[in-house]
């Protein structure tokens, strides 16, 4: 039979790529797509092998919204199942002239309080990978270059069998 994915993303858009990519690679009967905000889909219980959120969970309204989320999330893992999980913190735009200010973004959340959301949310979870990566981009938008700077949290956590 094999795996079933569901992709849940409030850009619909996303989701269309995702379904003409998953029919491109003959695999539209394994794919089903829901449009919605994480932070109102009832994930289905003890249904989830494996859970992947990659810049998605910084998007929701309040710090308590993301805990909300990721205790959903635990709770629709199958024992032994596993959650990925990649979070962008700490975003802030600096300016060729040095001038910062904080990326535009639903939660501004900082690289100390996800992990720390995290680890709380995980406790009793086996886990596998917790890191905190600085990283950089530089763009340039109207003639000025912007160095966009960021924390990338990376956390992978198993369920208990």
């Amino acid at each position: 039979m094999g795996s079933r994915v569901t992709a849940v993303d409030l850009i619909p858009s996303a989701l269309a790529n995702l379904v003409e990519n998953a029919a491109a690679a003959g695999l539209s009967n394994r794919i089903e797509t829901v449009n919605a905000d994480l932070e109102s889909w009832a994930f289905p219980a003890d249904d989830a092998g494996l859970i992947i959120a990659f810049s998605a969970l910084e998007h929701v309204s309040s710090l308590e919204a993301f805990g909300a989320v990721l205790k959903r999330c635990r709770a629709a893992t199958i024992p032994g199942g596993v959650n990925v999980i990649g979070i962008v913190a700490d975003r802030e735009e600096v300016s060729s002239s040095g001038a910062r200010r904080a990326a535009l973004i639903e939660l501004p959340l900082s690289g100390e309080q996800a992990i720390s959301v995290l680890r709380r949310c995980f406790t009793g979870w086996e886990i596998h990978v917790d890191e905190t990566i600085p990283v950089a981009v530089t763009e340039r938008r109207n003639g000025v270059l912007h160095e966009l700077r960021s924390t990338l949290i990376k956390f992978v956590a198993q369920a208990p069998h």
